[in-house]
């Protein structure tokens, strides 16, 4: 039995990639290791990106619906410790005298680079003194904190006239 020359044998069973079978398995297992432990990491790194942006529009969420609810059952008091502490003046006076009838949001919210937001709602409400039905159209402007993992109202209260 004759066998043909080693340089013959490499290149016709390992393609001339290793001389030995044994490194060649051992290799194919470690690229495997490599590229997976690197896709790992690449997909961790663009996953934290979007937890940290869903965790944001959670929280906007979360803070839209409180004010709503507070604004439309005229919980004022609660619509007012949502606004950003050093935008708060004071409720105003007449707002005891305001009833929402209606609250409509005209353009969902839109977060923009700069950890803001905007929303613009369409609110129907009573004078109780005047029972007059007036409207109004309110742009709410709302300010991201990361700190807290909150939004705060920069725009303030409605004006109801």
């Amino acid at each position: 039995m004759t066998s043909a020359p080693p340089s013959e044998n490499v290149s016709r069973c390992h393609h001339g990639r290793f001389p030995h079978p044994a490194l060649s398995q051992g290799a194919r297992g470690i690229r495997s290791a490599l590229c997976a432990t690197f896709t790992v990491i690449a997909l961790s790194i663009c996953g934290c990106g979007a937890i940290a942006e869903s965790r944001k529009a959670d929280a906007l969420d979360a803070a839209l619906s409180s004010y709503r609810t507070a604004i439309r059952w005229g919980h004022y008091e609660l619509a007012y410790g949502l606004v950003a502490p050093d935008h708060r003046k004071g409720v105003p006076a007449n707002i005891k005298d305001v009833e929402v009838t209606s609250y409509e949001v005209v353009q969902p919210p839109l977060i923009g680079k700069s950890d803001t937001a905007t929303e613009i709602v369409h609110i129907q409400y009573v004078l109780r003194d005047t029972q007059r039905v007036q409207a109004l159209t309110d742009r709410q402007l709302w300010r991201y904190d990361p700190k807290d993992n909150r939004w705060w109202l920069e725009s303030g209260l409605p004006d109801f006239e």
